[in-house]
């Protein structure tokens, strides 16, 4: 077990591009991760993640995040519009609820998508 706490650091590692916990037994939730360069963060099949998607808003250079299998159970926040880099977002198999948020028009590099496997409602926002 353990949380991710102790990783949102950034002293001693400023140029960090990949961050992968995935297969892990990380519980609670995802913190704030202040890594500027952080291009990919992978923490799929943590079964014990709860939430947090909201403290990635800060992640702006992130392109490529996969959080599938956990056990996110709270609504798509509005803040992960802000993440226009992103290429590959996976939120499958969790328990997110609530709707698509229209920010996510943002997304204008996104090339992947996955929201199977969760308890969403509504359109998708995409023209």
């Amino acid at each position: 077990g353990g949380t991710l706490d102790d990783f949102s650091q950034t002293e001693g590692l400023p140029s960090l591009k990949k961050l992968r916990l995935e297969y892990n037994s990380f519980s609670g939730t995802i913190p704030k991760l202040e890594f500027p360069s952080l291009e990919l963060f992978y923490a799929y099949n943590n079964s014990l993640l709860t939430s947090g998607l909201d403290n990635l808003s800060s992640s702006i250079a992130l392109k490529k995040l996969k959080l599938s299998n956990c056990s996110l159970a709270e609504e798509l926040p509005t803040t992960l519009g802000s993440l226009t880099s992103l290429e590959v977002l996976h939120l499958n198999g969790n328990q997110l609820t609530g709707t698509v948020p229209s920010e996510f028009q943002q997304l204008t590099e996104l090339e992947e998508l996955r929201l199977d496997a969760n308890d969403l409602s509504g359109a998708v926002p995409f023209e």
